[in-house]
């Protein structure tokens, strides 16, 4: 094997910092600005601040999100119809159970790749239904 294009690593000097993926360098985190910044939060925080809250979300973060879907996407909500999930397989999973509920079996879902492609269309699984242009359901090839 040829080995004369790497480097040698003999007299090398060691690094001072550790740059292994998922080795975080705990020597270095700043425990006194941690505690000081904790003892802050917590010395103005409500006592009800802590449990478990609302699991809808925060009203504060619920308002937020309707002023931002105002704001950008022109949609008017009722920051109480807001609701705040942990992510998306828990929004998902909401969502699925409210169409379940009203009979609905079956969605399509925006690509938006496609758009920014240039493509047209609504791109499905095989197999699945998806409204033609006239709102008629068709079916994708198997």
């Amino acid at each position: 094997m040829d080995r004369s294009n790497e480097a040698s690593f003999e007299g090398a000097i060691a690094a001072r910092i550790d740059l292994s993926p998922g080795v975080p360098d705990l020597a270095t985190f700043p425990r006194a600005a941690w505690l000081r910044a904790e003892r802050s939060l917590l010395a103005d925080l409500v006592s009800s601040a802590p449990g478990y809250g609302d699991p809808r979300g925060s009203p504060a973060l619920r308002g937020a999100a309707a002023n931002r879907l105002a704001r950008n996407r022109g949609i008017l909500a009722d920051p109480a119809d807001v609701i705040i999930t942990s992510g998306t397989a828990q929004a998902l999973g909401l969502f699925a159970e409210v169409l379940a509920g009203t009979g609905i079996r079956e969605v399509a879902v925006e690509d938006r790749r496609a758009a920014r492609d240039g493509r047209t269309g609504c791109p499905a699984h095989a197999g699945a239904s998806v409204p033609d242009r006239g709102g008629a359901q068709r079916r994708s090839a198997p």
